[in-house]
């Protein structure tokens, strides 16, 4: 799929959410967690254009892969899943965190995705 990106000349970002806790943890396993898995599945589908994608990685986390987007509107796509988040969890305590990768820059054969704690793969600061 890279390869028919790359030849397209489309630019492709893929977008990791989490769901973390206000120390910025993953939050406890229950109910509280799958409520705001929950508005936050629904978030995305409202905020984001046709021919972007989305699925749930695991209890905390979604990826999102924005199709033809330059690297300055991620950040307004994330605000807009926010906002969507905000006024659909009614909870407390259990907030988003993005982070982004051009999808260009991934290789899979060094670098094999994972999301295992300590990784920073995806925090491209």
């Amino acid at each position: 799929m890279l390869r028919v990106i790359e030849r397209s000349g489309q630019s492709v970002f893929l977008m990791l959410i989490d769901l973390v806790d206000t120390k910025g943890n993953m939050p406890e396993q229950g109910k509280t967690l799958a409520d705001a898995a929950a508005c936050l599945s629904e978030a995305i589908r409202l905020s984001l254009r046709r021919g972007d994608l989305y699925t749930r990685y695991n209890a905390s986390q979604y990826l999102v892969l924005l199709v033809g987007t330059a690297i300055e509107n991620c950040t307004p796509i994330s605000n807009r899943i926010t906002s969507n988040y905000k006024k659909l969890f009614k909870g407390r305590g259990i907030h988003t965190k993005y982070s982004v990768l051009p999808a260009g820059d991934i290789n899979f054969d060094d670098h094999p995705i994972s999301f295992t704690s300590g990784r920073s793969l995806w925090d491209r600061s």
